[in-house]
């Protein structure tokens, strides 16, 4: 066996355990994961709009028959929580005003059908902006109430993990294709880049 496959073995072995460690909630090794973005990620919150981009059932059958995520079980960002030794961040429109004041462990913002520009998409849904938007509330007033000291405030956002899948819907719903055709490929790519470039810089105030 060459070098290279043992190296690759020993990884994945370490990897495996790890994530079975994680799994089983022996340790987090971020304090929190946010998450943003589009169908990919989204984890319920269309549920609660007027749209027809609704992930209900059969979708959710090999996960407890919970509906919202556009996949049959968990989605990437649920894998990467619990790689992360933390719970699947809850939608954000799923929750009551009180649970929002004591999770500290992560919450998902995502809106399929969404994505970096506001006119992107059909019928109701959050665009990358109202996400953020939905996050600075959290962070100013949700969080707060869970963790009242500052200092431990700015730390836990600090060595929180953000999470943003969203662009794919920019480019192929219908809705974009005109602006697309008027701007041009590299300028409308400017404008995602733009628009993406702020909505960071938001999220990092």
């Amino acid at each position: 066996m060459t070098s290279s496959k043992v190296i690759l073995l020993i990884f994945s072995f370490i990897a495996h355990q790890v994530l079975i460690a994680n799994a089983n909630g022996e340790h987090a090794l971020v304090p929190a994961l946010y998450v943003f973005g589009d169908s990919g990620v989204d984890a319920g919150n269309n549920n609660h709009l007027n749209t027809r981009a609704k992930a209900v059932w059969p979708y959710g059958v090999d996960l407890n028959n919970i509906t919202g995520r556009f996949t049959n079980g968990k989605n990437g960002a649920d894998f990467i929580a619990i790689y992360l030794g933390l719970p699947m961040a809850p939608s954000y429109l799923n929750l009551s005003d009180h649970e929002i004041s004591q999770i500290t462990t992560g919450i998902n913002y995502a809106s399929g059908s969404s994505g970096i520009l506001n006119i992107t998409g059909d019928g109701e849904r959050l665009p990358l902006k109202e996400q953020v938007k939905y996050f600075s509330l959290t962070a100013e007033r949700d969080l707060p109430r869970a963790i009242k000291n500052k200092k431990e405030l700015e730390d836990h956002l600090a060595k929180s993990i953000f999470l943003l899948l969203t662009g794919a819907n920019d480019y192929f719903l219908p809705p974009n294709r005109q602006l697309i055709e008027k701007l041009g490929p590299q300028q409308y790519a400017n404008l995602l880049l733009d628009e993406m470039t702020a909505n960071i810089q938001e999220l990092h105030t």
